[in-house]
């Protein structure tokens, strides 16, 4: 399996306060005396990524995953925005070994699994 996302974010707010409210029943900013203050702000956010999944399961009993992200974002510096984070997993379903079939009325199923990641 393999992936791709994309994402873009803009931004853009005013503000205005105002101290001094006359009275707190009617919360007006023509109601206030006190100095108006008024502010923008604006900006863009974005973010890039690839991923990917491949997967080998040998004789119904022995599992072996790996997964990597290549994530960029624009809210780092440019020579630290891209990061490679990979992961994997080992599994081996015990329930399907010879040894197991006389608990195989208790335990019906049994795997045991390890992962290793870095985010």
């Amino acid at each position: 399996m393999v992936g791709f996302n994309q994402e873009e974010y803009e931004y853009y707010g005013t503000s205005l306060s105002r101290n001094e409210l006359i009275s707190t029943s009617v919360p007006s900013i023509g109601l206030a005396t006190g100095e108006k203050n008024v502010g923008e702000g604006m900006g863009s956010t974005a973010t890039r990524s690839g991923f990917g999944r491949i997967g080998y399961i040998f004789d119904d009993k022995y599992i072996f995953e790996f997964n990597g992200r290549y994530d960029g974002t624009s809210k780092f510096p440019k020579n630290d925005r891209f990061v490679f984070s990979p992961s994997a997993s080992l599994g081996w379903v015990v329930s399907k070994e010879k040894f197991f079939n006389p608990l195989i009325d208790v335990v019906s199923f049994l795997k045991i699994r390890g992962s290793y990641g870095k985010l």
